[in-house]
This record gives C-alpha cells, structure tokens and sequence, in this order.
C-alpha cells in the first residue's frame, strides 16, 4: 500500500476517533437508531456468524480467558497440561476436552500467581478452604478420625 495512501486513513481515523470521543450522546444515538432499524438482520446475521464460526470463538475465548485471568496463553496451559500427564496435580484425575472434565488453572487469589492444573473438584476443594493448607489438614484429619 502506498505510504500517502496509509497516512490518509490513519488520518480519517483519528479525525473520526476525535469526532466521536467530542459527540459521545450523538454516536450513541446514531448507533441505537441503526441497531433499532436492522434489529431484526443484525440478530440474524449474528447467529449465522456464530454458528459459521464456533471452533475459532471458543478457542479466542478459551485464549482471552486464560490471558485475562492467569496471565498465561494456550500454549503455557498445554505445556502445564504436558508436565502433569494430563492429570489432576492433587488428586490423579485424567482431564478431559469438555467443559466439565477440562482441568482448571489453579492459582492463588492473593499473589495471582498459577500453581497447577486441578480438576473441578480438587479447585473447588481448595477454594472452599479459602487456600488456607490447615483447613485441608484439618479435613483431612477429620476424615481420617470418622473413616477409620
């Protein structure tokens, strides 16, 4: 693409960058108005899109969610995976490709630092002892004292 061509259109983005950030109420408006218009085809092409696109959506969701909320990419989370033989780090539980057999990242809600990859039961395990090692102690105590 030819450089004053480039600069032309990075140009008119700002301008409509700058236009819209100084007339927020009146885009907002504008946007309602189109969207009140085409409801109906917008819905429509909408759900085509979605249905036409459902492996490449979960997998961006997939990769957004674990960047947002561990700091780690897909390709992290498979080496994880890869290290712990596809396995629960606490409990040996052989993880799945469903959303209910998947093993979860653990990581600590303080620090937000990643520790491993649990299964559902293990992570909800843990996060109901509030991540606190003696709860689980304790529990495990418990357990021993009332099955044995």
């Amino acid at each position: 693409m030819d450089k004053s061509l480039a600069n032309k259109r990075r140009k008119q983005r700002e301008a409509t960058r700058r236009w819209r950030a100084t007339h927020k109420e009146k885009e907002r408006q504008r946007r309602l108005e189109r969207y009140k218009a085409n409801r109906e085809i917008n819905i429509q092409q909408n759900a085509e899109w979605y249905r036409k696109n459902k492996d490449w959506r979960k997998l961006k969701d997939r990769r957004v969610w674990l960047k947002k909320n561990y700091g780690i990419t897909p390709a992290q989370y498979d080496e994880m995976f890869k290290a712990q033989e596809g396995c629960c780090a606490i409990c040996g539980t052989l993880g799945g490709d469903t959303q209910y057999t998947r093993l979860v990242v653990d990581h600590s809600h303080e620090t937000k630092k990643v520790r491993a990859l649990l299964c559902r039961k293990c992570n909800l395990m843990v996060g109901y002892a509030n991540d606190k090692p003696e709860i689980l102690a304790q529990g495990a105590k418990y357990l021993e004292k009332h099955n044995g």
